[in-house]
C-alpha cells in the first residue's frame, strides 16, 4: 500500500499493488473512525476539511491481511 502525500494537506491518495477489493478505515489517535470505504486499486480523498494531526490508514483485505500506515495531515 501507498499513501501519499504523507504529510499531506488537500487531498490523499491509496494505492495498492494487486487489484483487489479491500477495506478501508482511517482513525485518529484515540481511535475514532473519521473515514470508511472500499478500494480496488486506488482511492482519492480529500483531507482539506480535517483536523491537522496524526492518523492511521488500514487496509484490510478480504482475506483478512491488514497493513497499518501513519499519516499526518497538516
Amino acid at each position: 500500500m501507498k499513501v501519499y502525500p504523507n504529510p499531506a494537506n488537500e487531498q490523499v491518495t491509496i494505492t495498492t499493488e494487486q487489484k483487489n477489493n479491500y477495506n478501508i478505515v482511517i482513525t485518529d489517535v484515540i481511535g475514532k473512525v473519521v473515514f470508511k470505504s472500499t478500494l480496488i486499486n486506488k482511492l482519492e480523498i480529500q483531507v482539506k476539511d480535517w483536523q491537522a494531526g496524526f492518523y492511521y490508514v488500514q487496509v484490510i483485505s478480504e482475506n483478512g491481511y491488514k497493513e497499518v500506515q501513519k499519516l499526518i495531515i497538516e
